[in-house]
């Protein structure tokens, strides 16, 4: 598949699923975002969570190939991958109230196995670790510089299950990424 189309492709799709998580955090009373529309995102959000996702799935594909490793890339994967991360994301807005530290330590669990299910390789482990951690620096700041609020910070302005959040995220975005590469 042409690069352009799978950009787009991964685009659409992180932006896609970045909305669902917006509109779910604020419907449950999660989050709130300075002067938002929720039909017309702020073009910041919309720019950043779209580019971080056709980013992370363009740039594992090659990852791999520089590394020589040879992940599974099956469809049914992907899908089952994506299931699993609503399944978790649904987890975190059903329960935001609970005990912070675990549910923090059970959605930690959780992405654990998503990605021992969808990837399996010590170069995913490494760079969805890598985009985590520089994602919740990024999340803490947008806390702090007032653009992104959360209600009820535990860990530096955001809450503390964005962290494992974020890593499902990276590891699903590498998973279709890598499928998207595939089927060319």
């Amino acid at each position: 598949m042409h690069l352009v189309v799978r950009a787009f492709v991964l685009y659409c799709a992180s932006y896609a699923l970045a909305y669902v998580i917006l509109s779910l955090s604020i419907s449950r009373n999660i989050a709130q975002v300075k002067d938002l529309n929720v039909m017309a995102l702020p073009s910041w959000y919309t720019l950043s969570v779209g580019g971080t996702g056709a980013s992370i799935g363009l740039l594992m594909p090659h990852l791999d190939h520089i590394y020589h490793v040879r992940p599974f890339k099956d469809w049914a994967t992907v899908f089952r991958s994506l299931i699993c991360y609503l399944g978790i994301l649904l987890a975190c807005v059903k329960f935001p109230n609970q005990d912070s530290l675990a549910l923090t330590m059970s959605i930690g669990t959780m992405v654990g196995f998503l990605w021992y299910i969808g990837d399996r390789t010590l170069m995913g482990l490494a760079f969805a670790s890598t985009a985590t951690t520089i994602g919740t620096f990024v999340a803490q700041y947008t806390s702090f510089a007032g653009l992104f609020k959360w209600t009820d910070p535990d860990l530096f302005f955001v809450r503390s299950w964005i962290i494992p959040l974020l890593f499902g995220s990276c590891v699903l975005f590498g998973l279709l990424g890598r499928a998207l590469h595939a089927s060319k």
